[in-house]
């Protein structure tokens, strides 16, 4: 939980404020290091891990088909 939240809220507005300063260069630098460990947490939490976020462990109701086809039903 600590790590979801560092790198999807602390991390962008750090990023925000170094942007605006002289460290331009290094925010750009910690927002895609902060993007590749969300996305990095994401696939193992959604992918790996079984946990009641897996793709696999979708819960039992009508929406189940689409979300296996990838599509909302219209």
């Amino acid at each position: 939980m600590i790590f979801a939240y560092s790198v999807t809220v602390v991390a962008p507005v750090l990023v925000v404020v170094l942007v605006l300063t002289r460290y331009a260069r290094l925010g750009f630098g910690r927002v895609a290091v902060s993007m590749l460990g969300v996305l990095l947490f994401g696939m193992y939490h959604h992918y790996i891990l079984a946990s009641p976020d897996h793709v696999a462990h979708l819960p039992a109701s009508g929406s189940v088909p689409a979300f296996r086809r990838g599509a909302l039903p219209v």
